[in-house]
């Protein structure tokens, strides 16, 4: 999803964020909700955060549910988080 044009990031920016995630990231095992959120293929985004405690950075904010760790990205960046 990062290669998408309208991202317009570098190759190796890309390859470089994936390689720091492989290597620092989190392995989350998801607990399903059944709440309902409009897209069903962004349900395991909502999933993972949720069971991980953590943000979802979305600018698709309007297929999720109002809840605190939602968060546009401009909101993200905005914030003391």
């Amino acid at each position: 999803m990062l290669y998408r044009p309208k991202f317009n990031f570098p190759f190796e920016e890309v390859v470089a964020l994936i390689a720091d995630i492989r290597l620092n990231g989190k392995e989350v095992w998801p607990i399903p909700s059944k709440i309902p959120i409009s897209d069903e293929d962004d349900r395991c985004f909502y999933d993972v955060a949720k069971t991980a405690g953590a943000y979802l950075i979305t600018g698709n904010a309007k297929h999720y549910p109002t809840e605190a760790f939602i968060l546009s990205p401009t909101a993200f960046v905005e914030s003391d988080i």
